[in-house]
């Protein structure tokens, strides 16, 4: 299969996720029938309340059938976050999947939804009908194959779940970053390559990018990065400050040529571009999660201004977006799928994500300046093994190490000298 041909069914599949993402939201009665709690985990040393919802599977299970109809026997490799099941407030609990009709899936999602007849309609409506996106002339001159047998994927149908359970509508950026609301939600999806783990693509999904304020209907922003032998492309403009540019980004409701929305997303984007670091008197922003350990926090102060945010993928996009440097946590609770397809786009722009401990101890231990950054690389994450420890669960795919995601390696060294 053509790397293009892929590239553009994940883009198509990210639309369709983040379209039934938004159909959830829109029905508010029936919101709260699709929220279940899932097992209490614990986070840095706290009990954390984290949430399945009817969207995060119905999402992964459309990804999954949309790329099986273009590519059969690719679906044996998609891997994410959910079980595909769902147990509705009777405590009935069904195999969620998306079945070959309209008819059938809307059946299935009626027991899910215990005879609302309303709901499973909408959802299977917008499960099965065909997102038509133009093909992306920078993606299409890609002429590289890809074996079906090479590759694996990772799925997160919806990152920074809480926020879109809360649905904040009206968050406002501070210097140019989304800490709360929907605009923190992003479907993500990683491209791997099961022989090295390495990732390979990534297209991320912001399905609540923009409103439109007559309509009041929300937009998505895709951004993709294809890091493949010797390709390395992606849909980030870099001005020749270093900033990124979003010049003429897809919506999921309008074409991309139409002119009006090219300039709502520059408009919308402008915050993000000016809050880039563009002064070199001010200190470099990292980004963590609001639970950080504080006494990493406290030293990474002393030379870095951090600042904090909900979502794996927003926060990789924030690097991406240059507004931040480097996004770490120190923790077990980032998993393969929240970091896969930022880390393929990041590739593409010479940056990675490295195991947060090891990274650490290779900068303590490293005596050879001039092999620093040799060794640093040699931490960087893959996807294509479970932890050697006997996990059960989600914990099986933990980024047990922690994670430090960036795009310039030099700030690496810097980072994870304030430790030492």
């Amino acid at each position: 299969m053509k790397i293009s041909d892929l590239t553009h069914a994940l883009i198509r599949a990210s639309e369709k996720g983040a379209r039934i993402a938004r159909a959830i939201r829109a029905e508010e009665e029936l919101f709260s029938l699709l929220i279940e709690e899932k097992p209490e985990i614990i986070e840095h040393n706290k009990v954390k309340q984290d949430f399945k919802t009817l969207a995060d599977v119905l999402i992964q299970e459309t990804i999954k059938h949309d790329l099986a109809k273009q590519f059969p026997g690719l679906e044996k490799f998609v891997y994410g976050e959910e079980e595909s099941e769902f147990t509705n407030t009777n405590g009935e609990t069904i195999h969620v999947r998306v079945c070959d009709t309209e008819e059938e899936t809307c059946s299935l999602l009626a027991k899910v939804l215990e005879g609302n007849t309303k709901a499973p309609q909408l959802l299977a409506k917008v499960v099965h009908e065909d997102v038509t996106l133009p093909d992306i002339e920078k993606i299409s001159a890609v002429t590289e194959q890809l074996s079906l047998d090479s590759v694996g994927i990772w799925i997160d149908p919806i990152d920074a779940t809480a926020q879109y359970i809360a649905g904040i509508e009206d968050e406002c950026p501070v210097q140019g970053l989304y800490s709360n609301g929907l605009q923190c939600v992003t479907v993500l999806i990683g491209v791997y390559d099961r022989e090295s783990g390495i990732p390979i693509i990534g297209v991320m999904n912001q399905a609540f990018s923009t409103r439109d304020t007559s309509t009041k209907r929300w937009q998505s922003r895709f951004i993709w990065g294809i890091s493949y032998k010797s390709i390395n492309i992606n849909s980030l403009e870099i001005s020749e400050t270093g900033s990124a540019s979003h010049p003429a980004e897809q919506s999921g409701d309008l074409d991309e040529t139409s002119s009006a929305q090219s300039k709502k997303v520059k408009m919308s984007h402008l915050a993000r571009s000016n809050a880039s670091q563009e002064e070199s008197d001010i200190p470099a922003k990292i980004i963590s999660s609001p639970g950080e350990n504080p006494e990493i926090l406290s030293k990474f102060s002393a030379k870095f201004q951090v600042v904090h945010a909900w979502g794996a993928g927003n926060k990789s996009l924030s690097i991406l977006d240059n507004i931040t440097v480097a996004y770490f946590n120190s923790g077990s609770a980032i998993y393969r799928w929240d970091t896969c397809c930022g880390h393929a786009i990041l590739r593409t722009l010479g940056g990675a994500v490295l195991d947060f401990h090891k990274a650490w101890e290779v900068v303590k231990s490293c005596k050879d300046a001039g092999q620093l950054e040799d060794e640093l690389q040699k931490t960087e994450l893959t996807y294509h093994f479970k932890n050697v420890q006997k996990e059960l669960g989600a914990k099986q795919w933990a980024n047990c190490g922690g994670i430090l995601a960036y795009r310039d390696i030099k700030y690496v060294s810097d980072i994870l000298s304030c430790l030492c």
